[in-house]
């Protein structure tokens, strides 16, 4: 399934949810308020948020609702260990899952072997410009430059910050995704844009926690998108 990559490529830039909590009332208002797909997570304690999510097992009734309940692409973390099996990832193609989105330090090789998802390769602080590029490559389809050191969390967008996107885009070969580790807003939409992203990965350091709240602020950030 390859509907958020299309997406991705047809659209000047696009707005991807990253759900506080896997919830469907927050979906719901993520698409309904501008967001162009929904990621979803499992597995893991979310290091921003601190929010921890359960197995699949645990998690699957709400994440089967979230899937039925909205039109746009879902996608999901499926954990941030090694441990994530070709099984665990043929369990997220029969659920419908559209993508899923890993630290590339997590995927192991023979989850390349799986067909009817998209693969989001996450990068963080510690990699070089050089394995960027190469990592950049099919069978990844997105990268989430996630190259923010966690000391900077929360901190409001720098120069610094953009020119890196920029040297690292400037390499790649599949549409760079920018995730809010700073705190980022609509007024930096035109920046990230410039220097190459492609897509917006909006998380709780964007979108905040409260349902209103994350219904606000995506429909705020695509309203900086249209508008550019």
């Amino acid at each position: 399934m390859d509907r958020l990559v299309n997406t991705i490529q047809n659209s000047k830039m696009s707005i991807i949810v990253a759900l506080p909590m896997n919830s469907v009332e927050m979906a719901v208002a993520a698409e309904k308020n501008g967001a162009d797909a929904i990621k979803t997570h499992i597995r893991m304690t979310h290091r921003a948020s601190k929010v921890e999510f359960g197995t699949l097992e645990q998690e699957g009734g709400k994440l089967k609702e979230i899937i039925e309940a909205v039109t746009v692409p879902v996608g999901i973390v499926p954990g941030a260990t090694l441990d994530v099996s070709t099984e665990d990832i043929k369990a997220l193609v029969d659920m419908k899952f559209d993508f899923y989105d890993m630290f590339v330090t997590f995927i192991r090789p023979q989850l390349y072997e799986v067909d009817g998802i998209s693969i989001m390769g996450a990068v963080d602080s510690s990699f070089d410009f050089d394995t960027i590029e190469s990592l950049s490559r099919k069978p990844i389809q997105m990268m989430e430059l996630a190259i923010i050191p966690s000391t900077g969390y929360g901190e409001p967008l720098s120069v610094v910050d953009l020119t890196r996107y920029r040297q690292a885009i400037s390499r790649m070969n599949v549409p760079a995704v920018i995730p809010s580790q700073r705190t980022l807003t609509p007024n930096d939409v035109p920046y990230l844009y410039e220097v190459g992203a492609r897509a917006l990965l909006i998380g709780v350091l964007s979108t905040g926690t409260d349902k209103e709240e994350l219904a606000r602020q995506t429909a705020a950030f695509r309203n900086a998108v249209d508008n550019l």
